[in-house]
């Protein structure tokens, strides 16, 4: 009986979740997660992604490394918005530290600006403040590029 509430419980929690149960002898579908979010702006040769989300983190990791890395074929020299993001793990710092590869491949770089403290602390603690060029202001940040406003 104790096994039934349990197993309904979490039959009523993976739906909810927006995910299918091999339990319940449906076939595994796609995981139901909010898309990620952006607002892309051009100044000069650069453009700003401004991230929508309030985590960059293990759920949103993937779709922001494939964003950007789309992005740089077009645009090497990228500026991250991060004032939004209050959430930063590995994942993220993964998929930043792709993205800025990827520019550099591209022949340009990737700029951070306006992190909030949590994500300045994971990115000084990391060690990837100065990598990834963290700047205060979105001026400074485009400026590191030597575009004009």
């Amino acid at each position: 009986m104790l096994w039934q509430a349990f197993s309904l419980r979490a039959d009523r929690l993976a739906s909810l979740k927006g995910w299918y149960t091999v339990a319940r002898g449906e076939t595994p579908g796609p995981c139901a997660r909010p898309p990620v979010n952006t607002n892309l702006e051009t100044v000069g040769r650069v453009a700003v992604v401004e991230l929508l989300g309030e985590s960059l983190d293990a759920t949103t990791a993937d779709d922001v490394r494939g964003h950007l890395s789309y992005l740089a074929t077009d645009h090497p020299n990228l500026v991250v918005d991060l004032h939004r993001v209050h959430f930063l793990d590995s994942a993220g710092c993964g998929a930043l530290v792709h993205a800025h590869r990827r520019c550099q491949e591209a022949g340009g770089d990737l700029r951070l600006c306006r992190a909030t403290e949590p994500v300045r602390t994971v990115l000084g603690l990391a060690r990837l403040a100065r990598v990834l060029h963290l700047h205060a202001t979105r001026e400074e940040a485009v400026a590191g590029f030597g575009a004009t406003s």
